[in-house]
């Protein structure tokens, strides 16, 4: 268990440098921050059973408090059958059963006893999970790539004990950006299923756009999710595919046998990484995040801080600390102050224009691919980035949420309003100098 609750976060007085300015401006509170705030009502109407299911997934050791108790020594059989089931939808249902029987809490076995079949398959899927990750790993050493696992089944046996116990069907692996084609040609010979062109990876301008691309394994029962950069470029970026990549100083058991693994801090900044970059993310992803966070100590949680200070991405420690303190319950002094409800986007500078500049590049990628649209995945991306960006810099009175509709049009009036976006940031940086 770390330290964390005997420090208290000083302010740093450093300015920040440029990059991390620009940086800071193209990134608001993590939407998926506020959508897990939401979820559970935190600070309004709580809702009970959403707040249970985080309390009791976060708690790997010890006890839990009996304010938590207290609420579920009333709970009837309903209440019981929908944690359950919530704890299923967000990929929690192992993890939660288990900590049911763990702390002994009164869950009827009839209950239990009609989630049993779902927990025997996510086992037998473990199982065939874990040994997928040595076989990608060793496709990549035979091909002469160096590759780290992320996340899945390794993070569940560091964080749970064991891998059967964290509900995963998808291998995170991170090569170089210069080794995601050669990686991607290596997946695909060894019968993974790429869900786009395999030529795509041979243009700059996909793989500067994007940070993944996803290979169907075993008829789809897994996926293989090839990444080589762990945020967006319109995101702060944490951590670097060569970060990742660096010599292990520790090393991780899985199916009997070792594979490189990270420090906590890395593995922090890694899972935090997703969350930032995310517009939605299941509870799983928060939990992992809360157990990380209990592993470290107070000098690691200052490197953390200063991290994210490097990058200028304050709000966003500042939102995932609000998660952890309101949703799971952790108590830190360490935590800080709240974070706002939204970024102060009335501030603009004039090179808020520059990284519009880089939004406007990127935003003509799909236009060279006329199938772009047919990938959910990348219809969702850009989806969400146009919601970001109107909810960044656009009048809270206007109501654009019908774009893009993912289509190749889309593009085009996505490509547009951000053209648009420009002229508005100049005039209003314009304004401010005068």
């Amino acid at each position: 268990m770390g330290r964390c609750a005997d420090y208290r976060a000083s302010a740093s007085t450093h300015p920040k440098p440029l990059a991390a300015r620009v940086s800071r401006l193209a990134s608001p509170p993590p939407p998926s921050i506020d959508a897990l705030l939401a979820y559970c009502k935190v600070g309004a109407r709580v809702d009970p059973v959403r707040l249970v299911l985080a309390r009791i997934a976060s708690q790997a050791s010890g006890q839990l408090a009996p304010d938590l108790l207290a609420v579920i020594a009333t709970w009837s059989e309903i209440e019981w059958r929908r944690l359950l089931v919530t704890a299923l939808q967000e990929s929690l249902l192992t993890w939660v059963v288990n900590r049911v029987v763990f702390f002994g809490l009164p869950c009827p076995a009839s209950v239990l006893d009609d989630h049993q079949q779902i927990i025997d398959n996510g086992r037998a899927a473990a199982y065939y999970g874990a040994r997928l990750c040595l076989h990608v790993l060793s496709l990549m050493e035979q091909a002469g790539i160096e590759a780290r696992i992320i996340k899945g089944h390794c993070v569940g046996q560091y964080l749970y004990g064991d891998a059967a116990l964290r509900d995963s069907r998808d291998v995170d692996l991170v090569v170089q950006p210069a080794d995601a084609a050669c990686a991607a040609n290596v997946l695909a010979k060894a019968g993974f299923a790429p869900q786009v062109d395999i030529d795509w990876f041979k243009d700059s301008r996909f793989l500067k756009s994007n940070r993944e691309a996803s290979f169907k394994a075993l008829r789809g029962t897994f996926e293989v999710d090839l990444h080589w950069a762990l945020s967006y470029r319109w995101v702060p970026e944490l951590l670097n595919a060569s970060q990742v990549l660096s010599k292990p100083n520790t090393w991780l058991t899985i199916a009997n046998k070792s594979v490189p693994w990270f420090d906590p801090v890395m593995l922090f900044l890694i899972h935090a990484s997703n969350i930032i970059s995310s517009q939605h993310v299941e509870m799983k992803a928060h939990t992992d995040v809360a157990l990380i966070f209990d592993k470290l100590t107070i000098e690691q949680w200052r490197a953390v801080e200063t991290a994210f200070e490097q990058v200028g991405a304050n709000v966003a420690l500042r939102a995932i600390t609000a998660a952890l303190r309101d949703v799971f319950g952790r108590t830190a002094n360490g935590l800080g102050q709240p974070y706002p409800k939204g970024a102060n986007i009335r501030r603009m500078q004039s090179n808020g224009s520059e990284v519009v500049d880089k939004l406007i590049g990127h935003s003509g990628l799909p236009l060279k691919y006329p199938s772009f649209w047919s990938n959910a995945r990348y219809t969702n991306s850009w989806k969400q980035m146009g919601s970001l960006l109107y909810a960044m810099w656009m009048p809270s009175s206007a109501d654009y949420s019908g774009l893009p509709t993912g289509s190749a049009n889309s593009t085009l009036m996505l490509h547009g309003a951000l053209r648009r976006l420009k002229k508005h940031l100049l005039r209003r940086s314009h304004k401010t100098a005068n």
